[in-house]
Formats: structure tokens, C-alpha cells, sequence
């Protein structure tokens, strides 16, 4: 894992913590303003880092329609409530391949 992705994987958690569940087209406009990461991942490379992240589940669905108006499902991240219940416990959660 490259030292970028480790930075999103954080960001990524904090972002969820702050904001509340989202897609992934979301987290990535938030990415886009964050200062420190070189580049924002492609939305294939952001949905395999979000699958990956034990700090995340799926929690539901939202339809999109494109701009060629095709309907499309995107799944809604959310951080894993069961585990993670203040702010304090999202660093003792995090894989040490993250930290």
C-alpha cells in the first residue's frame, strides 16, 4: 500500500466521522479539498480502499442518475458503529499497515 493511500484511508474516516454516511462520488469531492494528498484516487481505486477499511460498512444505497441519464445505484459508507463509539476510538481501530 502506497503512503498515499494510507493518508486517504485516514482522511476518509475522518471525513465519514464528521460528515455522516455518503457515496463514494461524495467522499471523493471532500478528498479533492484536503491539502497533503498528492492526488485523489480514481473512483474504481476509492471503492476498492473504502471496501477494504474494516472502520466501514455499507449501510444502504442511494440511486444517481448520470449525465447520459442512466440510473445507477451507489452504495452509502458509514463508519461501523459497533466498534467505533466516540472520536477517541477511531485510532485504536485503524490497521497498522494505516497507522
Amino acid at each position: 500500500m502506497t503512503a498515499n493511500n494510507r493518508r486517504v484511508r485516514r482522511n476518509v474516516v475522518d471525513i465519514i466521522w464528521r460528515e455522516g454516511p455518503m457515496t463514494r462520488n461524495q467522499i471523493a469531492d471532500r478528498l479533492a479539498t484536503i491539502r497533503g494528498l498528492r492526488e485523489v484516487p480514481s473512483e474504481t481505486s476509492l471503492s476498492s480502499i473504502l471496501a477494504k477499511n474494516v472502520q466501514l460498512r455499507i449501510v444502504g444505497s442511494e440511486v444517481v442518475e448520470r449525465a447520459d441519464g442512466i440510473k445507477t445505484k451507489h452504495s452509502i459508507f458509514d463508519i461501523n458503529r459497533d466498534i467505533i463509539q466516540s472520536e477517541d476510538d477511531i485510532i485504536y481501530t485503524r490497521p497498522p499497515s494505516c497507522m
